[in-house]
């Protein structure tokens, strides 16, 4: 899934942020396929597509009502994928109809690269499933 956002550059956190992920059975990322580790470190380079957010296909409805045809917006598909809060990791949970998923607790550290939205979610260059 790809974040939407108007953020041109990333924020460094001053210090942690508690964010949520919805997993597959066996902590297996929904879209990649990524095998999470509890307590281990995961780090990968935020990457924009160069798409200016004029095809968001792979973004949530929620985020597409608000950012489609909007002028300067750019589409990040690296990175690791979170939400903000539980509430909003539950949106994603009906929104496509998950029903194996799970909603698991996970950590952006302090000093992490972070993008986000205006809908509650985040893309890190690090994270850590608790």
């Amino acid at each position: 899934m790809c974040l939407v956002t108007r953020q041109r550059k990333p924020k460094i956190l001053k210090r942690d942020l508690k964010v949520y992920k919805v997993l597959k059975e066996g902590g297996y990322s929904k879209y990649t396929n990524f095998c999470w580790t509890p307590k281990e470190l995961c780090k990968e380079n935020i990457h924009t597509t160069g798409n200016r957010g004029k095809d968001m296909k792979y973004c949530d409805s929620k985020a597409m009502d608000v950012y489609w045809r909007l002028s300067g917006c750019i589409e990040i598909d690296r990175g690791f994928h979170a939400c903000c809060t539980k509430e909003r990791a539950r949106e994603l949970l009906a929104m496509f109809g998950f029903t194996e998923e799970s909603v698991c607790e996970f950590l952006i550290p302090k000093g992490s690269e972070v993008y986000y939205d205006c809908t509650g979610l985040v893309v890190a260059n690090q994270m850590m499933m608790l």
